[in-house]
């Protein structure tokens, strides 16, 4: 199966918040799915590169995953477990078919990421 998609299209199916423009360089500021950081009481950003197809987060969560690809970031926001292949690449195919992906709700602690709702 040959699939062809961009990160704004993983942006889109995953709900991502962005701020700001897209800069020249193709970047642009995409909400982190965790929340707040450690002591940080404001949203953390993460940025992505739409031409590339990743993403790099320069902040200081413990258990956050701070860099890869689009399908690294898709699994970021749905809670999904990237060694997970199949169970990835199912979901990956059911959202990019207009199939509903509900996305885990998690937040990050100090010992890691902990998941409050969803499947």
């Amino acid at each position: 199966m040959s699939w062809n998609f961009s990160m704004e299209t993983v942006l889109d199916l995953v709900g991502a918040k962005t701020r700001g423009k897209v800069t020249r360089a193709g970047e642009i500021e995409v909400q982190c799915p965790h929340g707040v950081c450690g002591h940080k009481k404001q949203p953390i950003y993460l940025s992505v590169n739409l031409a590339k197809g990743q993403y790099n987060c320069f902040h200081c969560c413990s258990g956050c995953p701070y860099s890869g690809g689009m399908i690294d970031l898709y699994c970021m926001f749905t809670g999904l477990d990237p060694n997970n292949k199949k169970e990835v690449k199912k979901a990956f195919a059911q959202a990019l078919d207009g199939t509903a992906v509900k996305v885990r709700e998690t937040t990050v602690t100090k010992t890691g990421t902990r998941t409050r709702s969803g499947s």
